[in-house]
């Protein structure tokens, strides 16, 4: 049997690749390893955006007393903006939607008829867990909970200041049809269902529950996106009548503006945070129903001043409106109630939105703008994760 020289060395060894071919693949492996560094300097490929709701790895200052330390930042640091990292998340993604349908990021969960939920952000947003109800509230925590509610009502109480808390709901409590078959839930009650039965028997605080309103409006229209973790504009809407009319026990000439106050439109949505999230904004797009005041809207943002927020974190805005019937409002929040603004502000002569998600108490800014009215509000699934915190001085 004859055996070609392209393919045995001079000791009958056999070669992997005929010598021509084997020249072309090192150059092609040379050109390959070589890509990063030539895409960084020549920008051959640009990298695909991304959004990923946590902050990146930042370059370390190397440490010469703490060397190990410095490999093991600087190592994260690289894993975080390496070339082409992003184009490999968006084409794994998109391979296991397309392939799977399913996610192959722990941060979102793809539901039924094209709805996105929430999974397991980090520590603090983990809606899955908290959908499953894995970890019901002992009844030590049920009682943190009411102590500290507590403390901020009767303080406030003492003042003359109203108090309201309120919860929006998670999407998929709202929209539990559209969560995966294999998602199961391990307990019927919901941490929000715990605690609302405990101050029921326990205590005078209120908790507006915003779900019954939202179930009534979603038999109309959507009340969150398919592709986002919020409610959508008639969400926002339908919370918004809920915190007015729980306002009028006290503000009996108080009512929420009416819809024929609004003009709705339809628009293409593809900007869902979960949609991004996932890389696929083209893949997951939905149609979105809009709200928009059919007068111009009276309410102004002036400047806040400076104000001792003691938590980094925070970010705070003031709205004035001439016409607001309600007196002066403090609104600690998180990103639910930013689709709630545009109503609320034309109702209140000033309200000072501070946007917290670890919900503190902002006890010498109450003060400091003699505010009648306080209201905080933080989603469901937050319940899962932490209890706030009041100041050492709170309690009276």
């Amino acid at each position: 049997m004859n055996q070609s020289k392209e393919f045995f060395n001079t000791r009958g060894g056999r070669l992997w690749l005929p010598i021509k071919e084997s020249g072309c693949i090192s150059l092609l492996f040379l050109l390959f390893v070589s890509l990063p560094m030539l895409n960084r300097v020549f920008q051959l490929i640009r990298p695909y955006e991304i959004i990923e709701k946590r902050k990146l790895a930042e370059k370390p200052a190397f440490d010469f007393r703490q060397p190990f330390l410095y490999l093991k930042k600087y190592e994260d640091h690289y894993n975080d903006y390496f070339t082409f990292r992003t184009r490999w998340v968006h084409w794994n993604n998109l391979l296991a939607y397309k392939i799977f349908h399913t996610s192959a990021s722990a941060k979102v969960v793809v539901g039924k008829q094209g709805w996105l939920f929430m999974g397991n952000i980090n520590e603090y947003f983990n809606e899955i867990d908290y959908y499953r109800s894995l970890k019901p509230f002992t009844m030590r925590e049920l009682r943190s909970w009411q102590i500290l509610l507590e403390q901020r009502r009767n303080w406030l109480r003492r003042r003359g200041i109203r108090y309201l808390f309120t919860v929006p709901p998670n999407k998929s409590t709202i929209y539990p049809e559209f969560m995966p078959d294999a998602v199961k839930k391990i307990n019927s009650r919901s941490r929000l269902d715990q605690l609302i039965a405990h101050l029921k028997k326990h205590s005078t605080v209120n908790i507006l529950d915003l779900r019954p309103a939202l179930f009534a409006v979603k038999k109309v229209r959507p009340v969150y996106y398919q592709t986002d973790t919020h409610w959508n504009d008639w969400g926002a809407y339908a919370a918004y009548g809920e915190i007015i009319h729980q306002l009028h026990r006290h503000f009996n000439f108080m009512r929420p503006r009416p819809l024929a106050d609004f003009q709705t439109k339809r628009t293409e949505f593809r900007n869902g945070d979960l949609a991004l999230l996932l890389t696929l904004p083209d893949i997951f797009r939905e149609d979105q129903w809009t709200m928009a005041a059919k007068t111009p809207l009276r309410a102004r943002v002036i400047r806040a001043g400076d104000p001792e927020l003691r938590d980094p974190s925070a970010t705070i805005s003031v709205h004035t409106c001439a016409d607001g019937r309600l007196p002066a409002a403090l609104m600690v929040h998180d990103s639910f109630a930013n689709h709630m603004k545009q109503y609320l502000s034309e109702d209140f002569s000033k309200i000072v939105y501070i946007w917290n998600w670890s919900l503190n108490f902002f006890d010498q800014i109450i003060e400091k703008e003699k505010v009648k009215i306080v209201i905080d509000e933080m989603v469901e699934y937050s319940l899962l994760s932490r209890l706030p915190v009041n100041p050492k001085g709170l309690p009276e």
